[in-house]
């Protein structure tokens, strides 16, 4: 496709290598250095020569990338960074896993004059990833 993913918790760019099958392009996040330093060789050892690995806190994105078409996040999101957000193109998509308790949803997220608008995908279940935790309002 002519498509560009931004692929966020990396790890060692698995699954980087798989959409970069079906994307133009794919920048992948990871804010574990040693993770994000082995992954490069990785990539271009399976012919993922398509994937910019970008190291960096998973819920600030990559902005100077930005916008991408299409958003994946290798974990589960309590709340979805306003960062992100604002990196996906008007009418790109993003696919989440929501952890509600014990039990996930994976829904596909379409960004419509600048909201997202939620479709269910399927139930899965995944630890929350560090930036994706629940803000919890102030209170007395």
């Amino acid at each position: 496709g002519d498509e560009l993913g931004l692929d966020i918790g990396a790890a060692l760019g698995y699954s980087a290598a798989v959409i970069a099958h079906m994307a133009e392009a794919v920048v992948a996040v990871e804010e574990d250095h040693a993770m994000a330093s082995e992954a490069p060789s990785l990539l271009v050892e399976h012919g993922a020569d398509n994937v910019i690995m970008h190291e960096g806190p998973l819920a600030e994105g990559a902005s100077e990338h930005a916008p991408f078409d299409v958003i994946t996040i290798q974990g589960a999101v309590a709340q979805l960074p306003d960062a992100l957000l604002a990196q996906l193109k008007e009418g790109g998509r993003i696919a989440c896993l929501f952890m509600e308790g014990a039990l996930g949803a994976v829904r596909i997220g379409y960004k419509i004059d600048g909201a997202l608008t939620w479709r269910f995908a399927f139930n899965a279940g995944a630890p929350v990833l560090p930036g994706f935790e629940r803000q919890s309002a102030f209170a007395l």
